[in-house]
């Protein structure tokens, strides 16, 4: 039984390598075709983030530009698992665009968090 179980997690853990090189493959392919008109799904490739950690980062930036536009969303914040160390980034009504750059940096670094949040902007809030 035990060789059964191990088998079955080897399985299930090739199974989930699988997903995210699909993932990743497809992010690579929009990477090259849509360099200009999707600067986000570009610069995630770039930086082989896909899979969970492209969705869980995708909704950061969403909740941050809300936060930026003065409109928070309480019902995004429980899609950030733990992404940002200042979890009071939560109960905030706004944030300052400097604040946002700091925030993100903790997620994709100093030197890519200010390109992450306009690359996200112009694919999705069109600023």
């Amino acid at each position: 039984m035990s060789s059964e179980n191990s088998y079955q997690q080897q399985i299930a853990s090739l199974e989930r390598k699988v997903a995210r090189l699909e993932d990743l493959v497809f992010d690579i392919v929009h990477c090259v075709e849509y360099r200009d008109d999707k600067p986000f799904n570009a610069l995630t490739s770039q930086l082989m983030i896909y899979g969970d950690e492209r969705i869980e980062l995708f909704f950061t930036l969403d909740y941050i530009c809300d936060l930026l536009e003065g409109r928070p969303s309480a019902s995004k914040s429980h899609l950030l698992r733990r992404k940002i160390d200042d979890k009071d980034v939560f109960r905030r009504t706004s944030l300052s665009e400097p604040e946002a750059v700091g925030y993100l940096s903790e997620i994709v670094g100093p030197a890519n968090a200010e390109e992450m949040l306009n690359a996200f902007r112009r694919q999705y809030r069109h600023k």
